[in-house]
């Protein structure tokens, strides 16, 4: 297996990661792999990414280990992750774009863990401050970092990847994170921010994820009652 640059993953991914829910067991011997390889090289395996975020967001609540394993090793994915072209991933010869779905698929996971770690905090004060997951969160909601934007080389019709940005935020307020992150939020200023291990920057960068998923939902309102009547009007003409 050869060893990539720094903020690069390793191996070569599969394409059906994402179908199987695993067991506590398992995911107990894929984070100790992970922790291993990000202890001692830095680096991370494109699978490995991706079942041990996936492991660690089904068993949040009720498996210590996972517990564990997100607080100390899911922000220094998520940063690998955010470090890759996502260009770059979807031109790799012979994979078809798998590894830009590998990044996909870990970060999808890792809001739907978050927005869990979130409401674990908010039921349970003692976990309420600090909060590994605010800062993990804030890389995802970030804009500027590289998974998502434009590529400087790239030229003619290449896009920035600003929309799974987007769906990133959908999905956090589909889980309910919205609801609890803005609960945090509100618990934190009455504590007082110094309290919590995040910047201000990072709280913007929350806040402002935080305004795109309630105008998201406001928008679907208006789009399904719109829906709603128009389906009631041609019944009752």
């Amino acid at each position: 297996m050869p060893l990539l640059d720094d903020h690069e993953l390793l191996g070569s991914p599969e394409s059906d990661l994402a179908d199987t829910r695993g067991t506590p067991a398992e995911g107990l011997a894929v984070y100790n792999k992970v922790k291993h390889m990000l202890t001692t090289i830095s680096k991370v395996g494109w699978n490995e990414s991706t079942v041990s975020i996936k492991y660690a967001a089904n068993f949040l609540e009720t498996c210590p280990a996972a517990q564990e394993f997100s607080d100390g090793y899911l922000k220094q994915i998520v940063s690998i992750l955010l470090d890759q072209e996502h260009v770059k991933l979807q031109s790799m010869a012979n994979t078809g774009g798998v590894e830009k779905k590998c990044v996909e698929d870990s970060l999808s996971f890792s809001v739907q863990l978050i927005a869990t770690a979130l409401a674990m905090a908010v039921a349970d004060p003692t976990r309420l401050s600090p909060n590994p997951q605010l800062l993990t969160l804030a890389q995802i909601f970030d804009p500027n970092r590289i998974f998502y934007v434009k590529p400087k080389h790239a030229y003619g019709s290449t896009q920035s990847n600003d929309n799974f940005r987007k769906q990133l935020i959908k999905t956090f307020l589909e889980y309910g994170g919205a609801e609890n992150l803005a609960k945090y939020l509100s618990t934190l200023v009455s504590s007082g921010f110094d309290k919590c291990g995040v910047e201000m920057d990072h709280i913007a960068l929350l806040v402002d994820g935080l305004d795109q998923a309630l105008k998201f939902h406001v928008k679907l309102a208006k789009t399904q009652a719109a829906v709603a009547n128009n389906n009631s009007s041609v019944a009752n003409p």
